[in-house]
């Protein structure tokens, strides 16, 4: 089930908060203009409230609803156009993110980003896959977050399947360093959680790189290759590199050079329209 307004704000806020100043939050309208002339959209969460600030109208080319059910309903409206399957994913991953967020000191947390996808029932019953990039903009006394910014991409074109995944981006400030975490969602109950070098070591081994090329690569010893391959093995419960590298490319975890893109052909698109439409979408996304 989505989130009930009481679960959403005691993860995302307190009451006590005042709500933020709305304007200094909104896109300039250039930047506006080019987000609605892609297949993207930007919105930013007012989170003492539960309400959108803005929302870009290129949602309505994306989703097909219209800006204002976005403004009057706030999260609630997303929760309730959000895949069934993806749910409860969904709760992990904000729940993961806020914990993330908080435990990182307030001098690093300008340097923290969020990239998750998920799956949503467009207005005319696609499922739309998101790819979503947020940063939090604001914060109160206590680190709560009080409004975010983020940006939205359909991805559905190389990705239409697959679990929930969070992507944990911390950057160096004026360095081109970074240190990256990426969690699959596809065990709720126990999500796979990789470093940036896991993610590094898995990509080089579905090249077909061994041991002592991935050690060259990265410029590490062979026994610290082997130990991360067999926390890797052990985080993913695979029991061979086979079984790991098939595991990474259906979960979009590597991108296999020279491999095409995975496209959605028309027949999928008018699978999912028929699994997803009209009343039959909103009964399956309206949690009542």
């Amino acid at each position: 089930m989505p989130y009930t307004p009481s679960e959403m704000a005691s993860i995302f806020s307190r009451s006590h908060c005042e709500s933020p100043d709305s304007s200094l939050f909104r896109p300039h309208p250039q930047f506006e203009q080019v987000m609605n002339q892609s297949c993207a959209y930007c919105f930013s969460i007012d989170y003492t409230s539960l309400t959108y600030i803005f929302i870009s109208s290129g949602v309505g080319r994306v989703l097909g609803y219209e800006q204002k059910e976005w403004l009057e309903q706030g999260l609630s409206f997303f929760f309730k156009i959000l895949h069934p399957e993806d749910r409860e994913a969904m709760r992990r991953v904000h729940l993961d993110t806020m914990q993330i967020w908080l435990a990182t000191s307030q001098r690093e947390r300008t340097d923290l980003s969020f990239n998750f996808d998920y799956r949503v029932v467009a207005s005319d019953g696609r499922v739309v896959r998101i790819n979503q990039h947020t940063v939090f903009v604001e914060a109160d006394a206590e680190g709560i977050p009080l409004v975010d910014f983020s940006v939205c991409t359909d991805i559905s074109s190389y990705k239409s399947d697959g679990p929930v995944s969070l992507h944990i981006r911390k950057s160096s400030s004026g360095k081109h360093t970074f240190e990256e975490q990426h969690i699959i969602y596809d065990d709720v109950s126990r999500p796979i959680a990789l470093s940036h070098r896991e993610l590094e070591i898995i990509r080089l081994l579905s090249e077909g790189l061994n041991s002592r090329q991935v050690s060259q690569k990265l410029y590490i010893s062979q026994h610290t290759v082997r130990t991360h391959r067999k926390n890797i093995l052990k985080k993913t419960k695979c029991n061979s590199t086979v079984e790991l590298v098939n595991l990474a490319k259906e979960r979009g975890m590597v991108c296999i050079s020279g491999q095409p893109e995975k496209k959605v052909t028309s027949a999928e698109q008018q699978k999912q329209k028929k699994q997803f439409s009209g009343k039959e979408a909103l009964l399956l996304a309206d949690p009542t």
